[in-house]
């Protein structure tokens, strides 16, 4: 069974999704603390995109947040694994999310 794992004590740990029906995109992300606590959530429609980008734009979105709330240690995780293949150097980052990780 797959379940969600508290950061270290010292981490906010940030959950990014996106989801993709009918050239319809949604994101969200939900900050928690060690204790899984809920700290932050966020959900909202981003448009006509595709899975990898909407991802991508969840998590950058995400990660604006953090630096919004001057929060100094995070911890990601996300179920693409396209994405964070890219982020971590193991595959070749895909010319459509280029510009989006630049940011990041």
């Amino acid at each position: 069974m797959i379940k969600w794992h508290p950061s270290d004590r010292d981490f906010v740990k940030i959950n990014f999704d996106a989801y993709v029906q009918h050239k319809c995109a949604a994101i969200g992300f939900v900050f928690r603390d060690a204790d899984s606590n809920p700290l932050t959530a966020t959900a909202k429609f981003i448009g006509d995109t595709s899975v990898l980008i909407a991802e991508t734009i969840a998590l950058k979105e995400g990660l604006h947040t953090t630096w919004l709330q001057q929060i100094p240690k995070v911890a990601i995780e996300g179920d693409s694994k396209v994405l964070i293949d890219c982020i971590i150097g193991k595959a070749t980052t895909l010319w459509c999310i280029s510009s989006l990780l630049q940011d990041i």
